[in-house]
């Protein structure tokens, strides 16, 4: 009987993305080839060529290292520990109107109070005076507060889970922490796969159309 874990269907998706985006590259380069052997003249730069072949060697880890990469690193972070610290659950609870245990209640208000020091961080920071997280012309976008909006969310949304996680006896060690900070990237490793494939397909797209 085999032990190999049926895949879900979001790896079946991601599958055939990567696999329509490898295509795509494939295309890409042979026509790159093509075209900029039989007309050079619309200036379309070939993958093939020496130049295109030092270009994409050299350039490949510059291409993976962008903001999106940030954000697939610390959003699993963030959104798994706010599911396996109990903490969804229990909002859940408190939604539907069930009672809650002390702790839990305890681990809720303590949350309660870390978002509402952090939401007034950030006020303080953006709306007070010239606030530090502003663009240099006082505007919310673009500015570091709209580059670092989706990692403090990541970061509020960690902290959070650890904090109730901890209070509600859910973490008790630091093994079971370091459990729950990584198994929200369990389901978006073929998101990474995706990612990877799809970044070199839109970078050299780039290159070729030199645009």
């Amino acid at each position: 009987m085999s032990n190999t874990p049926t895949p879900s269907p979001w790896h079946h998706i991601a599958a055939k993305a990567a696999m329509v985006l490898a295509i795509l590259q494939a295309l890409l380069i042979l026509v790159s080839w093509i075209v900029s052997s039989a007309m050079p003249g619309l200036g379309v730069r070939s993958l093939l060529a020496s130049e295109g072949i030092r270009w994409f060697f050299d350039h490949f880890q510059d291409h993976l290292s962008s903001p999106l990469l940030a954000w697939l690193i610390l959003l699993p972070i963030g959104i798994g520990s706010y599911y396996h610290s109990g903490l969804h659950k229990t909002l859940c609870a408190l939604v539907r109107g069930k009672s809650l245990t002390l702790r839990q209640r305890y681990g809720l208000a303590i949350v309660f109070i870390e978002l509402l020091l952090f939401l007034l961080v950030m006020v303080l920071l953006t709306c007070v005076g010239h606030g530090l997280l502003l663009s240099g012309t006082g505007q919310l976008f673009p500015s570091p507060f709209s580059r670092s909006v989706v990692p403090a969310l990541a970061f509020i949304a960690t902290m959070g889970a650890l904090t109730y996680g901890v209070l509600s006896r859910r973490i008790t060690t630091l093994s079971s922490a370091m459990d729950i900070l990584t198994r929200g990237f369990i389901p978006m490793l073929p998101l990474y796969v995706v990612y990877i494939v799809a970044t070199q397909l839109w970078h050299s797209l780039r290159y070729v159309c030199d645009f």
